[in-house]
């Protein structure tokens, strides 16, 4: 999340710091200029991300083959995949459960947790993330 309360002396396209809305501002301090400013499009913008997981086992030999890796999934999707029929041959219960412990401590750090945790906060823009 972005926010910015300042001016950009020429326009901005870039999609996250977006800045078209010219005004004519009046330097007093310096010879009473008049110079053209531009200020953001939006108060607040927001980029979404995306993470994918892959989990992968390697033959005694120490050799990622593409048969022994889980297809990339969201970390929602890899603990579904560790219940299914296709984990328990690809991953032994130790594996499954040292997958699950990685899960739960990514899980824990994402970026969904961490703003949820900010919109607890008394500041407007923070709460309105569900709009």
């Amino acid at each position: 999340m972005l926010t910015f309360k300042g001016f950009y002396e020429g326009k901005v396209l870039d999609p996250w710091f977006a800045s078209r809305i010219a005004f004519n501002d009046t330097n007093a301090f310096c010879r009473k200029e008049e110079k053209t400013l531009y200020s953001r499009d939006l108060p607040i913008t927001t980029i979404g991300c995306t993470q994918q997981w892959e989990v992968c086992n390697a033959d005694t030999s120490g050799q990622l083959k593409s048969t022994s890796c889980t297809p990339p999934l969201g970390l929602s999707q890899v603990k579904a995949f560790m219940k299914t029929p296709n984990a328990t041959v690809l991953f032994n219960d130790r594996q499954r459960a040292t997958v699950d412990r990685i899960n739960n401590a990514a899980n824990g750090a994402s970026f969904l947790y961490v703003i949820d945790a900010l919109s607890q906060s008394t500041t407007a823009s923070l709460q309105a993330r569900h709009l």
